[in-house]
């Protein structure tokens, strides 16, 4: 998709998830995966926060794409390409 009127920075994302939510989310969707369990030690913000998605929207991008959708569709594509 190409449009003139694009520029900057374009948020895409349909929501925002704390890092443990992800791996909750592929641990479910893909238990054959072997995920690890470490962390690192340092301290995150977990403020509230969300992202603004109303620039895209405006250029007519209406569908977004759900976190568990997104990687969804990026492990197809790693299976796909071999990767995994």
């Amino acid at each position: 998709m190409e449009e003139p009127k694009a520029a900057g920075r374009m948020v895409c994302s349909s929501s925002v998830a704390h890092w443990s939510e992800i791996v909750e989310l592929l641990r479910n969707e893909y238990p054959s995966y072997q995920l690890e369990n470490k962390r690192g030690n340092k301290e995150g913000d977990n403020s509230p926060h969300s992202m603004d998605t109303r620039k895209i929207r405006e250029l007519g991008f209406a569908s977004i794409n759900s976190l568990p959708e997104t990687f969804d569709d990026c492990i197809r594509s790693f299976q796909e390409k071999g990767l995994f």
